[in-house]
């Protein structure tokens, strides 16, 4: 099975994917950043919180991990280190600077 992140992805699909991790964004900030992807709108429409995940992604050049969707339509990632397949809610807890970094981007925007 082809795993989707396996494809060249932009900044801004890149901030997508790790919001698809963690949950920072609402329906609305996805939304905006779907529509500046698209040229809908500019760049600076971005509001705070998408911009500061923005930024994250851009200042550490995060990468999406390899993930696909298991046969029990649960999303996985690929754990390098492991060398196998991890449920994403695991993600979490195998890169804990990054939590606590989206942790203190979501309090500060909440």
């Amino acid at each position: 099975m082809k795993k989707y992140t396996e494809e060249k992805r932009n900044i801004y699909q890149e901030t997508l994917a790790l919001d698809t991790i963690y949950n920072v964004l609402s329906w609305h900030d996805r939304t905006i950043l779907h529509r500046v992807m698209t040229g809908e709108i500019g760049a600076n429409e971005l509001n705070g919180k998408v911009s500061m995940l923005y930024e994250f992604v851009s200042i550490t050049k995060w990468k999406t991990p390899l993930m696909k969707f298991g046969q029990d339509r649960l999303l996985y990632f690929y754990d390098e280190q492991k060398e196998k397949d991890r449920p994403i809610e695991e993600y979490k807890t195998v890169f804990p600077n990054i939590t606590n970094d989206l942790k203190n981007i979501q309090n500060e925007y909440s």
